[in-house]
């Protein structure tokens, strides 16, 4: 197929860092996503990240294709779009109304998140999900989705790859967003459980991530779990923050076990991210997580299983890491939006006239 010269994505997402009250910190797993896909260049493809329609040049000769990561985002979206005559996709990174119900929300008011996520669907000209599981429950959620237009495309990690080097002491590494579906009242209970268990007298357990756009909720899950965990741990409870790239390779590569507590994902980059740095994991049994992480343990979304298995993991001889190497993850997950970008992107080129490859 013959291609126009260039084609620029332009993506659509929240900022890479949030702010609240002078306090800064790494969005997360969203963001992770949204940096590898604007890091696959091609030849005939120019990928920019944009947080605000303000932050696009008008008018450009390129045919685009508008990139939207966030619901919240889409009625700036569908502004721009119109501006720039471009086809659009919206990737589901968040199962809005699945994430509501689980809050105990009533689902005859649903939230503006999950209103514009259903205008998103309905009006995008693509709509991307990571896994098969997140399709079915997207689906389900939203039965008059047209199936045609939907595309599975993944992630893959893009941490540094560092030679494992275990601490001398056991350490439980856990990095999330503060948030009850990601399961930190789960990771309070396990962090008290593990720190106080005899036979470990000497486990660190690091907690990283938090919620830097809500810096009073951040604050009082911080003082729930120092008030669950005896002074005398203190020492060995580490609270470090959101890690960037490089401090959390760092982390994954000392710790001995990595654990996710969440109770929904669409993929969870940050389970894949530890078991592609040969990090044993422990996470919560979710049909997500049997898709894309059968090498992690697997248990009920209890902080007693979750504790079983990580002193099943330290107690237990350490498996050998089995992580793909970085060529063949880039295969199979890099295709699929690069054959999506060039669809989009030749449709509107002809349609506006575009001069194309020979």
């Amino acid at each position: 197929m013959s291609l126009p010269r260039s084609i620029r994505i332009i993506h659509l997402a929240p900022p890479t860092e949030t702010t609240s009250r002078k306090r800064r910190g790494f969005a997360g797993g969203l963001t992770g996503a949204v940096a590898s896909l604007v890091a696959m260049q091609a030849d005939d493809l120019l990928s920019v990240r944009v947080s605000s329609a303000r932050e696009v040049d008008l008018p450009s000769d390129l045919p685009t294709v508008l990139h939207v990561h966030h619901a919240l985002a889409w009625p700036e979206a569908q502004l721009l779009a119109a501006r720039l005559g471009a086809p659009t996709i919206y990737t589901v990174h968040v199962l809005q109304a699945r994430q509501s119900r689980l809050r105990g929300l009533d689902p005859a008011t649903p939230t503006r998140s999950e209103t514009l996520e259903a205008q998103a669907l309905a009006e995008a000209t693509r709509v991307t999900v990571a896994t098969d599981a997140a399709l079915a429950g997207l689906l389900m959620d939203h039965p008059t989705l047209a199936r045609d237009k939907v595309r599975l495309a993944s992630f893959a990690p893009r941490l540094p790859c560092l030679p494992r080097a275990p601490a001398a002491a056991p350490t439980v590494l856990a990095a999330t967003r503060f948030d009850a579906l990601k399961g930190i009242d789960l990771l309070v209970a396990l962090a008290a459980r593990l720190l106080t268990d005899p036979r470990h007298p000497d486990l660190r357990f690091v907690l990283a991530g938090g919620l830097p756009e809500n810096a009073r909720a951040e604050a009082r899950w911080l003082d729930t779990l120092r008030a669950a965990v005896p002074e005398t741990a203190h020492t060995r409870l580490h609270l470090p923050g959101w890690l960037g790239p490089d401090a959390l390779a760092a982390a994954l590569a000392s710790a001995h076990v990595y654990v996710s507590a969440s109770r929904i994902e669409t993929l969870g980059l940050g389970l894949l991210e530890a078991l592609a740095a040969g990090c044993p994991a422990v996470a919560t049994d979710l049909e997500v997580h049997r898709e894309v992480a059968a090498s992690a343990r697997l248990v009920p979304a209890t902080a007693d299983a979750l504790a079983n298995a990580v002193l099943a993991s330290l107690e237990g001889p350490a498996p050998m890491p089995s992580s793909p190497s970085p060529s063949a993850l880039q295969a199979d997950w890099r295709a699929p939006w690069i054959a999506l970008w060039r669809e989009l992107g030749a449709s509107q080129g002809k349609a506006r006239g575009c001069v194309e490859n020979p």
